[in-house]
C-alpha cells in the first residue's frame, strides 16, 4: 500500500534555512551583543553565551531599548559590557 505523498512530507524534517536569508535588525542586535560579552566569558574561562540564551536575556526588550542597552554597555568607562548588561536589564524589571 502506497502512502499520499502529502502524508510522507509531513515527516520529512523542515528544511534548513538559507545561508543568505535576510534576518531581522533584532538578530543582528542579538550578535553584537554575543561579540561584546563572549570575549569576556572566555577570559574568565566560563562557557560562551548562545545566541540563544541571549536572546532569552534581552526577551521583552524593544529594539530601541535594544540600541540604547548597547550603546550604555559599550561607552568608554564601563570596564565589563557583561556586568553593565545584567545591572540595566535587572533595573528596568
Amino acid at each position: 500500500m502506497d502512502l499520499p505523498s502529502t502524508y510522507i512530507d509531513k515527516f520529512r524534517p523542515a528544511a534548513a534555512p538559507k545561508s543568505g536569508a535576510p534576518r531581522c535588525e533584532r538578530d543582528d542586535l542579538i550578535d553584537r551583543f554575543l561579540a561584546s560579552l563572549n570575549p569576556e566569558q572566555i577570559a574568565d574561562s566560563r562557557p560562551p553565551y548562545t545566541f540563544a540564551r541571549v536572546a532569552k536575556m534581552l526577551q521583552g526588550q524593544s529594539d530601541q531599548r535594544l540600541y540604547q542597552l548597547l550603546q550604555e554597555c559599550s561607552a568608554e568607562g564601563v570596564r565589563s559590557f557583561g556586568a553593565m548588561l545584567n545591572y540595566k536589564l535587572k533595573s528596568t524589571v
